[in-house]
């Protein structure tokens, strides 16, 4: 999985800060933990905003290591061609709504497709979550309290955390303390 930090709240902001914002944060290699360093970027289309932007990727410092890792906005869904926000906009609206009804730019079978994918997806990272609300704050989720929609359990719990900085969707927010929690052990 790439790492997800929090790049700037919009595509504008990202493309006028990314560099700025990238310089202030260190990344650690998740396989040896060595310090990673910008390596190269490629370029992404976002396919609802019908806009492109560069993306960074890392290398690690260690020789013998090398792995190199992408680091995308919070905004943007790895692996996927929409952004996070109409991603989690689709989901949500599932709760209630068939997929068939749902109002997306996106075609009803990438529809039926988010909701199989981040359906199974999510029941590892609630896991994920949390552990790390453990290890972070010492409390424990209450089983009772995630008793709904998958998209509700990761807001129930990221309620719990400690606030961070994001562009505001729930997807992103999730994906920052994965990619950090995994990364967490090394430094």
């Amino acid at each position: 999985m790439p790492i997800i930090a929090f790049l700037g709240k919009t595509i504008n902001e990202y493309i006028s800060n990314a560099l700025i914002l990238l310089s202030a944060l260190e990344f650690y290699c998740p396989v040896c933990g060595e310090k990673m360093a910008r390596h190269s970027k490629y370029s992404r289309h976002i396919k609802d905003k019908d806009a492109a932007i560069w993306i960074y990727r890392f290398k690690c410092k260690n020789k013998s290591c090398k792995k190199t890792q992408a680091v995308l906005p919070d905004f943007i869904a790895p692996h996927k061609q929409y952004s996070a926000v109409e991603i989690e906009s689709v989901l949500l609206d599932s709760i209630e709504t068939k997929p068939e009804d749902i109002d997306t730019p996106a075609s009803i079978a990438t529809v039926r497709r988010w909701i199989r994918f981040y359906e199974a997806e999510t029941t590892g990272w609630i896991s994920n979550l949390k552990a790390i609300l453990l290890t972070q704050t010492g409390k424990v989720m209450s089983e009772l309290r995630l008793s709904c929609h998958f998209m509700e359990q990761l807001s129930v719990i990221l309620e719990e955390l400690p606030a961070i900085k994001t562009s505001g969707n729930v997807l992103g927010a999730v994906l920052i303390y994965i990619s950090a929690y995994a990364i967490q052990k090394f430094t």
